[in-house]
């Protein structure tokens, strides 16, 4: 058995770096320090083996992307209000052998904006006596939070006895959960605590757009937005 594990990482090893035209100059062990006697002492020999054979027959493929247009539309809406938030997301799971805990941080960028349209319709005032005209806000919506991916960043902890080797498909469920459930609530949480900030920011620019309007069309007419 000892010979076979030798002749094996040998004629592996040297068949590996052939092929592989002398790029890859990892040193495989002829001479065993320590002669395996079973399967279980065998396998650095053969992790290693492993190794040199997928330096040497690993082939990049260049990546392959399709694009379909799903949805083309005019739209009305006004961006009022821009932030970048930077958010997190964790969640812990436990058994028998103890907790793992991941965390997703994905900083996301978070779009205020007012429908246009509604100005038409919506509720407005004119007082001739004082020249006035009342216009009410539409509402501002919060648009669908943008995640910046190249940012994000995942760390996990494990207690106990948890850990990558038995629990890599765990931790890989609970990060997804994660990002498919949890963030996009956690990210619409932090766009409204500067909600009040954005009606203020809508009112000022709609107000200023419309008394631009009156200007240039040469009325002295007052145009207030609440």
């Amino acid at each position: 058995m000892v010979r076979t594990f030798a002749a094996l990482a040998w004629g592996l090893g040297l068949a590996s770096l052939v092929a592989a035209d002398s790029r890859v100059s990892i040193p495989i062990p002829l001479n065993i320090a320590s002669r395996p006697t079973d399967l279980a002492s065998a396998l650095p020999y053969i992790k290693l083996i492993h190794d040199v054979l997928d330096l040497a027959t690993t082939r990049e493929n260049p990546v392959v992307s399709r694009s379909r247009l799903a949805l083309s539309e005019a739209s009305s809406e006004w961006v009022v209000h821009r932030i970048k938030a930077n958010v997190w997301v964790e969640k812990t799971s436990s058994n028998y052998l103890g907790q793992i805990g991941v965390r997703v941080s994905i900083p996301c960028r978070v779009e205020f904006s007012v429908d246009m349209s509604a100005l038409r319709h919506g509720p407005m005032w004119y007082d001739a006596a004082r020249r006035q005209l009342t216009i009410e806000l539409p509402p501002v919506v919060i648009r669908e939070p943008v995640p910046i991916l190249s940012e994000m960043k995942v760390e996990t902890s494990y207690r106990g006895l948890r850990g990558v080797l038995l629990d890599a498909e765990k931790t890989r469920r609970l990060q997804e959960e994660l990002v498919r459930e949890d963030y996009i609530p956690a990210a619409r949480e932090a766009a409204w605590e500067v909600y009040p900030f954005a009606q203020h920011r809508a009112r000022e620019q709609i107000q200023a757009l419309v008394q631009r309007l009156f200007r240039e069309a040469g009325s002295d007419i007052e145009v207030i937005v609440r």
